[in-house]
């Protein structure tokens, strides 16, 4: 799990826009192949270059943007707060994945929780 909750919050609520426009972001660097991209997205890079590595690297990439299937609100209880993006697809290789695509402020800036979105990773407790 990526480090949820380190730092501060900042900014409130996300709107399903932002978090909307984010993903399209990432969606956009990855196409691109452009990790360095998702890595400014990213709230920890270390963990995101390992899951990049474990998940197949590009190769399971898929070709088509994920699927917006649900979004809510985490309440900034005893975590971060933000709006996650539940997310499915078909990767390259025709493997199924769900992932949970958190989008929260951190110092003035919309941060990812789970930025490789075709890994099917999910937010700790949901």
């Amino acid at each position: 799990m990526v480090c949820v909750g380190c730092g501060q919050k900042q900014g409130g609520d996300v709107s399903l826009a932002d978090a909307t426009a984010t993903l399209d972001q990432a969606v956009s660097y990855a196409q691109a192949h452009d990790l360095i991209g998702l890595g400014t997205m990213a709230d920890d890079l270390s963990m995101t270059l390992r899951i990049w590595g474990t998940s197949g690297e590009w190769t399971t990439l898929p070709t088509n943007p994920p699927t917006v299937v649900d979004s809510y609100s985490m309440p900034a209880s005893d975590k971060l707060g933000g709006r996650i993006l539940v997310l499915e697809g078909i990767d390259r290789l025709g493997d199924p994945y769900h992932t949970e695509f958190l989008v929260y402020w951190y110092d003035g800036e919309l941060t990812v929780t789970n930025v490789i979105y075709w890994a099917g990773y999910g937010i700790g407790g949901h």
